[in-house]
């Protein structure tokens, strides 16, 4: 839910800070005391163009930011992890205009575009009244709504994923099918160099292997030389070797531990150190022996070795990319190769999709059918209670003309606001007070299919009053017990049911400005 709203500088509004409590709030002033400035603000915070005239007069920028409370699980939450913004319990939105550079807009401190800042405002805030702030009259917000109201947002869902997967079997298959002369020209290459890279018989890691080798043996002689003269060093001289020295040093010890006891872990340490040099030379010894120098092993590995530089360069990659590349040309080759097991392999699991998706569709269209009837039932009998006892509502579903992700039909609310009166289209039919009553309506019998927690209704009581205005401000009421409920009313059978109330009210001598207080 909203918790604290700032305005400065917009419109009429200096300088304007309201916090809002969860359940039923009105706004409330006389005529023209500015009570739809709030939702204005709002309208900008969800991504409502902007324009310089809502800049107030004198300043150079307007800003606008909100706290939003969001709850476990809810979807904002995801839509900020997707875009790597840091969420917690709140959300903070923040939307500048400036006279002399391009509106700016932040959330939780990250700068985002007006086109994001859309798609999370209609994840948090749904405002009903004026024609562009009105979500429902989306097709595909009706759609999401009359799904949400049948229970099948999970098997919609399931069924845009089939019709996905569908579509791109469809592709791969038509792409087999239509393989052009650069397509068979290009499978003639993938198999000569799937051939060429096969006939190397290359493992992964071998080429590290073959170049140790290859040094080793390259240098041979040096090694043998200098590992000789390190093993002589170490034990193989009879006069001057470190294991004679070491023998001479322990004699030593043995003559003198008798004076000094003390010395006698001195006499341990030199036989740790004859023992590790003793071992040392034993290593050397047979790294020597394998130091022989083998003219035809060097010459196989110089051959393997010029072998796989010379498919090195050819390829223009590491000799230790071959193998990957192998299989990167496999994989390319059973796409473009098209060969008749190919093209029945994709027709077969594109046939399965569509089985698959018709399935699922037809059970969607059923369910749909069935809750389109009972939501217009109960949207009618709601919109009774509202004012609006001779009004039609219709929620009709047409077949496409071909499927879509969402299924095979198309949804569309259509009301006739007056007896006698053709159904038509809400955008087309109803005024803004209608639409705000009809939304009041469906959010009554269906919960909304929108995810918004907060909802904003400005026009809701235009051309009403007495008993039905009185309904209205109950059913906001009922309402607010699962949703925050903002309501712009000018209608004291309405204001008189809110659980909070916010005074809207001019003031200033010179130039007329708007104050909010509670």
């Amino acid at each position: 839910m909203i918790n604290f709203l700032s305005v400065r500088n917009f419109k009429l509004a200096d300088a304007v800070e309201v916090e809002f409590a969860n359940g039923f709030t009105v706004l409330t002033g006389e005529t023209g005391a500015g009570k739809s400035l709030l939702v204005d603000a709002l309208g900008l915070l969800l991504g409502d163009r902007a324009s310089l005239d809502d800049i107030a007069a004198g300043a150079e920028r307007a800003e606008i930011q909100a706290s939003i409370e969001l709850p476990a699980g809810h979807p904002a939450l995801g839509w900020l992890a997707e875009r790597e913004i840091e969420a917690g319990d709140e959300c903070l939105i923040r939307r500048t205009i400036s006279r002399k550079s391009a509106s700016r807009a932040f959330v939780n401190g990250t700068a985002v575009a007006v086109a994001d800042l859309r798609d999370l405002g209609a994840l948090l805030v749904d405002v009903h009244g004026q024609h562009e702030h009105q979500h429902l009259l989306s097709r595909e917000r009706q759609r999401q709504t009359l799904d949400a109201f049948a229970g099948l947002v999970d098997d919609v869902e399931a069924l845009a994923d089939v019709f996905g997967r569908w579509n791109a079997a469809a592709e791969r298959l038509e792409k087999l099918k239509n393989r052009g002369a650069a397509e068979r020209e290009r499978a003639r290459l993938l198999e000569f160099q799937v051939r060429e890279l096969e006939a190397l018989e290359m493992t992964p890691g071998e080429e590290e292997t073959l170049e140790a080798d290859h040094r080793r043996l390259a240098h041979a002689q040096d090694l043998m030389a200098g590992v000789s003269g390190v093993l002589d060093s170490l034990a193989e001289s009879d006069e001057d070797s470190i294991s004679e020295r070491l023998g001479r040093a322990r004699h030593t010890i043995d003559s003198l531990v008798r004076h000094d006891d003390t010395l006698a872990p001195v006499a341990a340490q030199l036989d740790t150190l004859t023992i590790e040099v003793a071992e040392l030379a034993a290593d050397l010894r047979q790294r020597l022996a394998a130091y022989e120098f083998d003219p035809a092993e060097f010459d196989r590995l110089q051959t393997r070795l010029d072998l796989l530089h010379a498919a090195s360069r050819k390829y223009q990659v590491s000799m230790g990319e071959l193998p990957r590349l192998l299989e990167d040309c496999r994989r390319e080759l059973e796409d473009v190769a098209g060969d008749d097991e190919a093209i029945a392999r994709v027709e077969a699991e594109a046939a399965e999709l569509a089985r698959d998706y018709e399935r699922r569709a037809a059970k969607i269209s059923e369910r749909r059918t069935v809750a389109a009837s009972a939501l217009a039932e109960g949207v009618e009998r709601q919109l009774a209670e509202l004012g609006m006892g001779g009004a039609r509502f219709e929620v009709r579903l047409a077949t496409r003309d071909a499927p879509r992700a969402s299924g095979t039909e198309s949804v569309e609310f259509l009301i006739a606001a007056n007896p006698g009166q053709a159904p038509g289209p809400l955008a087309k039919v109803a005024s803004g007070g209608e639409l705000s009553r009809v939304a009041l309506a469906i959010n009554m019998v269906s919960g909304s299919g929108s995810a918004a927690l907060t909802q904003v209704y400005d026009e809701v009581d235009v051309g009403i009053g007495g008993r039905v205005a009185e309904m209205v401000g109950q059913k906001l009421r009922s309402l607010a017990a699962r949703r925050q409920v903002l309501c712009v009313t000018h209608l004291p059978q309405v204001a008189s049911q809110a659980q909070h109330q916010l005074r809207v009210a001019k003031s200033g001598d010179k130039a007329a400005r708007v104050d909010v207080e509670p």
